[in-house]
């Protein structure tokens, strides 16, 4: 028995991936000209940050990714800015893969001329880009979508009755017991 339940959670977990997602990364410099920053890590600023594309879906791949914030807040922490709306765009070939709204984001500087974007997008999504002194680097994680989620969540639910249900039908009749397999 726990056998099967080890061969069916080694098939089923897979299904999370299943989800829609779009995978990214990008990589350029600011100093050597592959990149480019607009405007500024301030309160009431926001930025602008494109960079060559690198990988779709692990897939190597050329364009860019334009990512705006918006305006940017001051928190209790100087070195962090809120933001609400702002967008990525990622562009091959004349095309827009993927277009996607922010729905939240920070700006955090990490030291002279070292900043992080994190922003969360309508979706769900995770976007982060680095900038370390004109270096630039991003990605995004993908979270599953609600319903891939809810169906792993029933399957297993249904696995764990069935299993309920089988123990005290052996309870009840002691000659369902299974015999021990040499």
């Amino acid at each position: 028995m726990s056998l099967f339940v080890l061969g069916w959670l080694i098939l089923a977990l897979p299904a999370v991936g299943l989800g829609t997602s779009f995978d990214y990364s990008s990589k350029g410099s600011i100093g050597a000209g592959i990149a480019t920053l607009k405007g500024s890590v301030r309160a009431g600023g926001g930025l602008t940050l494109t960079v060559p594309l690198v990988t779709v879906n692990s897939l190597i791949a050329t364009g860019t990714v334009v990512t705006r914030t918006g305006t940017l807040t001051a928190t209790s922490n100087s070195n962090a800015f809120n933001f609400l709306g702002g967008s990525i765009s990622i562009q091959s070939g004349g095309s827009t893969l993927f277009h996607g709204t922010f729905s939240s984001g920070t700006v955090t500087t990490l030291g002279a001329s070292i900043f992080r974007i994190t922003g969360k997008l309508d979706d769900g999504a995770l976007i982060t880009l680095t900038d370390r002194h004109g270096d630039v680097e991003g990605d995004t994680f993908t979270i599953p979508e609600p319903g891939t989620l809810g169906l792993i969540a029933t399957g297993t639910g249904l696995i764990a009755i069935a299993g309920l249900v089988r123990r005290r039908k052996c309870r009840l009749s002691p000659n369902l017991v299974e015999e021990p397999v040499v």
